[in-house]
């Protein structure tokens, strides 16, 4: 029987590349070789800044590099060339990911696939693995610097003397005090609610010691108005709902540097409401959307879906979707809303579901 391309051995598994991270685990997933048309089902995924590992091993971090008790499937992301989510053909739920690879295709089949491919996509973008370790920098490039780093040096030692002559005991003393300011913040910290003493937040804040949540709760509130700013110049465009990884995409596109994750992401929409934002984070058959709270599914379908879907001729969501510059998922979630509004009929066929007006509705 052929070896799939895909499989490795399990030192070969266990060799990391540099600075390469675990990002998440998924259980219960299967992977399928189409070149060998071979699925093996029920195996963890372990999603790293550099791979896809797919194993039967209860947890990827404690590999053993002589164990061969498991399988192990490795997909270089270096390696791949595109990723595609596959919906249903009713529901808008994403039923498996293509990844097409250098190696050859592979699919990946699971229960709820949103996160994985987020994940994934995130881990491409990035491209970590191009990242190389910091090489030193021999004497010789430095050596018309000599006189530079002596008189760097002495000053740094005139720091240090200056220092020691504050504190009569030492640095000994400065550390104990700073060690003793740091349990009393931090017994503060948490033994005191937030608000109860403004003067105390104050102090807290001066040293360095702000309260997490405070600081938690102003970072996705600047992120969520700088999500909103991109909603509201997608809005037009996508018809009012952008799903949550075109949100992802789109953001991190535009910042390049220091990325957001899809948790950061959703946790920023959540604040939209609170923030008295025109936007509201809504979920359609497991799919995380942002809506936006004039969105108005009649008014919509006047001006997207109505204007191409007929009564003789039969559109599928591919077809619809690249009609309106929207990705399938958000068709299928516009169609399935019309579908509920009677002003759309399916035609379930052996090559597709196609998608008609409602002659009925009208006569």
């Amino acid at each position: 029987m052929e070896q799939s391309l895909f499989f490795l051995s399990a030192e070969m598994t266990a060799m990391k590349g540099f600075n390469e991270k675990t990002q998440s685990t998924y259980q219960n997933m299967q992977f399928y070789d189409k070149k060998l048309k071979i699925k093996v089902p029920k195996l963890t995924l372990t999603i790293t800044t550099h791979r896809l590992i797919f194993t039967n091993h209860t947890n990827i971090d404690q590999l053993n590099a002589n164990d061969v008790r498991f399988v192990y499937f490795v997909i270089p992301l270096q390696h791949v060339k595109s990723i595609k989510e596959k919906t249903g053909f009713i529901s808008s739920k994403i039923d498996h990911i293509n990844l097409d690879t250098n190696l050859g295709e592979v699919a990946i089949f699971g229960d709820n696939l949103e996160g994985p491919l987020l994940q994934i996509k995130g881990s491409h973008e990035k491209k970590e693995w191009l990242q190389k370790p910091e090489q030193q920098q021999t004497s010789q490039v430095y050596c018309g610097m000599k006189s530079e780093i002596m008189k760097k040096e002495k000053q740094t030692q005139q720091t240090i003397d200056t220092v020691q002559s504050t504190f009569k005991g030492g640095f000994e003393e400065l550390f104990k005090n700073a060690t003793e300011l740091k349990e009393i913040s931090q017994y503060i910290k948490q033994n005191i609610k937030k608000g109860e003493n403004n003067e105390i937040d104050e102090i807290l804040s001066k040293i360095g010691q702000s309260r997490l949540d405070k600081s938690e709760d102003l970072f996705y509130e600047k992120l969520a108005e700088q999500v909103y700013k991109l909603c509201v110049e997608l809005f037009p465009k996508m018809g009012g709902i952008i799903s949550l990884l075109d949100v992802y995409y789109y953001f991190n596109k535009r910042r390049n540097s220091s990325l957001v994750s899809p948790e950061e992401i959703l946790k920023a929409g959540l604040q939209f409401q609170k923030l008295n934002y025109q936007a509201k984070v809504e979920r359609y058959d497991g799919i995380s959307v942002i809506e936006s709270t004039q969105y108005n599914s009649d008014k919509d379908y006047e001006n997207t879906l109505g204007k191409y879907i007929s009564y003789e001729v039969g559109l599928t969501a591919e077809q619809l979707a690249k009609k309106l510059g929207i990705s399938v998922m958000i068709c299928k979630i516009k169609l399935k809303n019309a579908i509920n509004q009677g002003k759309v009929c399916v035609d379930n066929r052996i090559e597709g579901t196609r998608y008609f007006k409602n002659l009925i509705i009208n006569i």
